[in-house]
């Protein structure tokens, strides 16, 4: 048998080999140095925002002009300002305007502002409004049913006519009076007859004054002798 080597040579020379391959090793790591790994980035995505609706066309930011008014005309507190706008009313024959100035005629107590609301409706070419002027030609206040009584005996209807005509045989004198007066203005034909028959009943001077007056302007050939 051959003889072993030392049991420290042996040693040595394993430790020996280890280092250099520990050295390789090293080595190689170095010249291929490993890349790092890299944490994802997130990106924030973007804020949702609400688009501003665009800008409303011009046609609809304001309303018509009537209907301006007639809520102006209901939100009115003084009678000044409902006179002037049941003034400024166009003739219509949309009943909305006619059912505004009746609701002036129901809810206000001044006489000046419903004398107002019945010129107002003679303006308005519905059968509501010649409804009420019917109803208002007998009204109690004398400004009032004048007013109504005026409207229907110029109107070119003839059954707007026959309401005055009638009106004159009230049991009302005041009635009777404003009814004739406004026949005389509007100079018919049965205004004259009219004023005849009424004239022995007047006994106020202011009256009578302006009774001759109307009938003077109503330019009736019969009223010379007179």
């Amino acid at each position: 048998m051959g003889e072993r080597a030392p049991f420290g040579a042996v040693f040595w020379q394993a430790w020996a080999g280890a280092a250099a391959l520990a050295v390789l090793v090293s080595g190689s790591r170095l010249s291929h140095p490993s890349k790092a790994v890299e944490a994802p980035v997130r990106v924030a995505a973007p804020k949702r925002t609400t688009p501003e609706p665009p800008p409303p066309e011009w046609s609809t930011l304001a309303p018509p002009a009537e209907a301006s008014v007639l809520t102006r005309l209901a939100a009115a507190e003084t009678s000044g300002e409902r006179c002037n706008l049941l003034g400024s009313l166009d003739a219509s024959d949309d009943p909305q305007y006619t059912y505004a100035i009746t609701a002036v005629l129901e809810h206000s107590q001044l006489v000046s502002v419903r004398v107002c609301a019945t010129q107002a409706l003679g303006q308005q070419r519905t059968e509501a409004a010649r409804s009420w002027l019917v109803d208002l030609a007998d009204d109690q206040e004398p400004a009032v049913h004048a007013a109504a009584l005026d409207i229907l005996a110029a109107s070119d209807v003839v059954e707007n006519q026959s309401v005055v005509v009638e009106a004159t045989h009230r049991d009302d004198p005041d009635v009777r009076v404003s009814a004739v007066s406004a026949l005389l203005k509007a100079g018919r034909e049965q205004a004259f007859a009219a004023f005849a028959a009424v004239l022995p009943s007047v006994e106020d001077a202011a009256t009578l004054s302006s009774l001759i007056t109307a009938l003077g302007q109503s330019h009736d050939a019969r009223a010379l002798p007179i």
